[in-house]
């Protein structure tokens, strides 16, 4: 204990890990200059953050879990109900369904992505959503500024 804190090792941390899952109120990191590969967040609570500088490639997050990208990912499932991705960072080849969220937050790109089977996708004003599909009762919505003023009503 110090400065009447106790430090506990409640944080997993991922640097060049593979085939790794974090489940239902865990939370998970990979950190600038780390990686991670085939990660999987499931569960209610359960929380993945990719720093700035760290790469996720593969893996999924699903039904009520959380995953924060500000640095980069690709190959990742979002799916089930709750599962939601949150993008600050870089993405390719995301897939959505099943009633799985993604948010391409402003000024973050997202490549490739296939929003399928009652998933959903939310691009923010400045963000950018390239050669994205849309499928099988998919939904992509694309918020733009806000109405001026006096046009609100």
């Amino acid at each position: 204990m110090r400065h009447g804190v106790e430090r506990r090792p409640a944080v997993c941390l991922w640097q060049r890990q593979r085939h790794d899952d974090v489940g239902s109120g865990a939370l998970g990191y990979v950190f600038n200059g780390g990686s991670a590969s085939n990660l999987a967040i499931i569960g209610s609570g359960a929380i993945e953050q990719i720093n700035v500088g760290g790469i996720l490639v593969g893996g999924s997050v699903l039904s009520g879990a959380l995953e924060y990208i500000l640095g980069s990912g690709s190959n990742i499932l979002v799916s089930g109900t709750g599962a939601l991705m949150q993008l600050y960072g870089a993405t390719t080849s995301i897939t959505v369904g099943s009633g799985g969220i993604e948010v391409v937050n402003s000024g973050t790109v997202d490549s490739a992505a296939l929003i399928t089977l009652g998933g959903d996708q939310i691009v923010i004003a400045t963000a950018t959503a390239i050669s994205a599909t849309v499928a099988t009762s998919g939904r992509q919505d694309v918020w733009g500024r806000p109405a001026p003023r006096w046009c609100r009503g």
